[in-house]
């Protein structure tokens, strides 16, 4: 289970309970992010638990992970409208035009093309359509020239 907000996947913070393989590459690819940009991609405030255990809507957390990949539509995550708290991202306004080009290479002319497809597709809103295990494993990020962490000598 994903505890850390800043790792968790849309479908949990919209009240999901069904825990996928999916939402692990949900957290590889913030991870992966946090390693390459060298601070944490989508940093909303913790939401704190009641005394019954229960999570609250994370409104905060949401807000972040849009601001960065546009707000979700139901085009292109054709399940949203059955996710529990869907009805609460009415009060949300945010485009639905995505920033993770620029927020991806802002600062740094040394991260590649092949490393932000990469990041894009563990990214993805729909858990149907994020890359596998196996397909970010094998990604051509993991075989370009040079090896993502070589030295140059």
């Amino acid at each position: 289970m994903v505890w850390e907000s800043r790792y968790r996947a849309p479908e949990l913070l919209l009240g999901s309970r069904h825990y996928t393989k999916s939402i692990d590459i949900w957290a590889v690819g913030c991870i992966f992010a946090e390693l390459l940009m060298l601070r944490p991609i989508f940093k909303g405030e913790e939401a704190k638990m009641d005394n019954k255990k229960n999570i609250p809507f994370q409104k905060d957390q949401l807000i972040k992970i849009f601001d960065i990949l546009g707000m979700p539509t139901v085009e292109k995550w054709p399940a949203l409208v059955y996710m529990p708290e869907y009805g609460n991202l009415r009060d949300i306004q945010r485009s639905t035009t995505p920033n993770l080009r620029p927020t991806y290479f802002q600062g740094s002319s040394q991260r590649s093309e092949l490393g932000f497809q990469l990041l894009q597709s563990t990214l993805e809103y729909d858990p149907e359509k994020r890359t596998s295990a196996d397909d970010a494993l094998s990604h051509a990020y993991f075989l370009d020239d040079p090896k993502p962490g070589a030295k140059q000598v």
